[in-house]
């Protein structure tokens, strides 16, 4: 049975004026915020299609109306992330905000499914969500990666990194003064020192405003002892007596009694 209530995504302007793209664009971002308050089983389904200005809606009860409202209103008072909802969904709603900027769109609201308007998605909101993420706490640190990417348009300047730790791209912003040595490290590996921004879910890496960066000194080239133990087995060895060996013969002056691989 489906939910009774339905929150829809209302784009005003004249409906020929509105690219096909920004409508999709906003059915898709709204089925995502409202996933992400659902089981994974749970399927999104549609509850509004209408013209005249483009109106949007999804079926959802009324806890979900309530989180939503509720968020995207302490969003705006408190310029904070709500307890209750991911990072991904403040990104939804920051996209769905931003698409009063594109063409045809005079204006974007959240509203129910009388029509009625829950929460304009406007300017305000975009500088809300962005100051709330700049407040997602910092704490010093590093990280090492590839850094592959760099733009300057004073008095921002900024790279990317791709991270060896699983952090995947991070983001670094830096000051004018190291910007003659980020750009002599591009396309090398190097270490970043400075104030870190993590994920709150993921706890990953996602920010650093750097204070210092060098390059990382090359990793070392480990020999693979891979089929060692293949050529090893068929002579009686066990791997106990493996390990054994190789304890003894780190007491004796440096002196091994383990058999080279061939020898097992």
């Amino acid at each position: 049975m489906q939910p009774d209530r339905a929150v829809s995504i209302k784009l005003n302007g004249e409906l020929d004026e509105i690219e096909a793209k920004t409508v999709i664009t906003a059915l898709e971002l709204l089925t995502k915020l409202v996933q992400d308050f659902l089981p994974s089983s749970t399927k999104v389904t549609m509850a509004k299609l209408e013209e005249g200005s483009a109106i949007l809606g999804v079926h959802v009860d009324e806890e979900i109306e309530q989180r939503l409202t509720k968020g995207i209103y302490q969003i705006l008072e408190d310029r904070e992330i709500p307890s209750d909802w991911s990072l991904k969904q403040v990104k939804n709603v920051h996209d769905l905000a931003k698409l009063s900027q594109r063409s045809g769109v005079e204006s974007v609201a959240l509203v129910d499914h009388e029509n009625r308007v829950l929460n304009v998605l406007d300017n305000s909101l975009i500088n809300a969500v962005e100051k709330a993420l700049k407040e997602l706490p910092y704490s010093l640190g590093s990280v090492r990666g590839e850094l592959y990417s760099y733009s300057a348009s004073s008095p921002t300047f900024v790279a990317k990194l791709r991270s060896e730790a699983r952090h995947g791209v991070v983001r670094i912003e830096f000051d004018e003064d190291l910007d003659p040595q980020v750009r002599s490290l591009l396309r090398k590996n190097v270490d970043v020192y400075g104030l870190i921004q993590r994920h709150p879910e993921s706890n990953q890496i996602s920010y650093v405003r750097v204070r210092r960066i060098e390059q990382a000194p090359d990793t070392p080239n480990y020999l693979s002892g891979r089929g060692i133990w293949r050529d090893c087995a068929p002579d009686g060895i066990s791997a106990v007596e493996l390990v054994r060996r190789m304890r003894d013969s780190s007491n004796h002056n440096g002196a091994s009694e383990v058999p080279r691989a061939r020898e097992c």
